[in-house]
């Protein structure tokens, strides 16, 4: 089989990329076309920061009736700058198209569709665990196989914190939950792509206009 009968290709960023069928994925399906075949995108989209952004860019998601898997903002390696990291599954397709609808938007700088394989992501994780059993052994053996740590004590319980993949943070939950687990609170997903988004030329224009 050659590249082109087991590959479709489709844009994304702007750019031709090659999207495997979901007869490649799973053995015995049906083949799809490339704009129908459903990944996990990183969205990366770097604002101003102005009142209302928020707003405008999950509004694009609800038109289109597409569901965010997480979402998380914060200040960037620009002075004044944010970027806002969405992590949606959907195809090549509607990801270029959402890509494009927010570039349109008022505060919006520029925005990136990436693949799982194209970013570095990591979640945090906090868990607040009764203490009424933790003498009882294995305890600390759990924490320190997961790669977690122990933030702090209270009369009753432990809050422990770990970093991770959802599926590590959901792990634990489970293997904690023999203890008593008062509280779970999971961070969304930040990311950082492995290849350069803006280039030293544009981090400069956007130090002297904001």
């Amino acid at each position: 089989m050659t590249f082109v009968e087991e590959f479709s290709t489709t844009t994304l960023n702007g750019q031709k990329t090659a999207v495997a069928p979901a007869s490649a994925a799973t053995p015995g399906a049906a083949r799809l076309s490339a704009s129908s075949f459903m990944e996990k995108f990183t969205l990366s989209i770097f604002t101003e920061n102005r009142i209302g952004v928020l707003h405008r860019i999950t509004t694009v998601f609800t038109r289109r009736h597409l569901s965010i898997q997480s979402l998380t903002t914060s200040e960037t390696e620009v002075p004044g700058i944010f970027r806002f990291i969405i992590v949606l599954e959907t195809s090549a397709a509607m990801a270029e198209k959402v890509r494009k609808q927010l570039e349109k938007i008022i505060g919006v700088i520029r925005a990136f569709a990436l693949r799982e394989e194209d970013v570095v992501h990591q979640e945090l994780a906090m868990y607040k665990v009764s203490n009424a059993r933790v003498n009882e052994g294995g305890f600390e053996t759990l924490i320190r196989d997961n790669h977690a740590r122990v933030l702090s004590f209270g009369a009753d319980y432990i809050m422990i914190e770990k970093t991770g993949h959802p599926r590590e943070m959901l792990h634990l939950f489970n293997a904690l939950e023999p203890y008593g687990v008062m509280g779970f609170s999971r961070s969304g997903t930040i990311a950082i792509s492995k290849r350069p988004l803006l280039s030293e030329e544009d981090r400069q224009a956007l130090r002297g206009n904001y």
